[in-house]
């Protein structure tokens, strides 16, 4: 999984340079990171199971 303080650093870089409704913002970030997660455990699952 990531490393959290890489994740620590990327949300105080957008938290401090970005405004809070800023498509760039973090919580757009971290809602394009946790989708990525999410279709990488699934495809991975789904590789288990047809391998």
């Amino acid at each position: 999984m990531l490393d959290n303080n890489v994740i620590s650093k990327v949300k105080k870089f957008a938290l401090d340079n970005f405004a809070k409704d800023d498509i760039y913002g973090f919580i757009h970030v971290e809602r394009v990171l946790n989708l990525y997660i999410q279709l990488g455990t699934t495809f991975f699952h789904f590789k288990l199971r047809n391998s």
